[in-house]
């Protein structure tokens, strides 16, 4: 009987997993389809976005073991969260009508600062550990391969990058 649970909370975990890594994948492709949405769709989006950055690793990997793969995992999608928040609060700034409307895109993008800067911090840690492992193989076999992380660090330095330099 115990295994039959124990299969149950995998089950739910895979699923939870998948479903999770589904969301990314869409929220990631969102950010280019932007205009012409209302506010509300844009506030859901958002939404959206933050939900990803609540789960723990315990409750996406509840079978325990390989943890790391997991923090990185939820890391990359507070990247996400903060670049999608980031994009949001850019739309809603050039639509606002009100100073409520620009004072609450300016919430908005507080957070996605706040939700890129700490994905990224993690997830740089992940990327780098992966470039520390590649650097010794030969060049033949390091020319194709690179960290799962690449394209979030990257995407995140950028905005960072941006982020700073807009700063006063």
């Amino acid at each position: 009987m115990g295994t039959g649970v124990a299969t149950g909370q995998e089950m739910r975990a895979v699923i939870l997993r998948s479903l999770l890594q589904n969301e990314n994948t869409l929220l990631r492709s969102e950010l280019h389809f932007l205009a012409g949405r209302t506010w509300t769709e844009l506030e859901d989006l958002y939404e959206k976005g933050l939900a990803l950055t609540r789960f723990s690793v315990e409750c996406v990997n509840p079978e325990g073991g390989a943890g790391k793969g997991w923090e990185a995992q939820l890391a990359d999608y507070q990247v996400t969260s903060g670049l999608l928040a980031l994009a949001i609060a850019d739309r809603l700034g050039t639509t606002a009508a009100s100073a409520d409307e620009r004072n609450r895109a300016d919430e908005i993008k507080n957070e996605g600062k706040k939700q890129l800067r700490t994905g990224y911090r993690l997830l740089k840690g992940f990327r780098d550990a992966d470039r520390k492992a590649l650097a010794p193989l030969p060049w033949s076999e390091r020319v194709f391969n690179v960290s799962q992380w690449e394209e979030s660090c990257s995407l995140a330095e950028r905005a960072i990058h941006q982020l700073n330099e807009a700063s006063p």
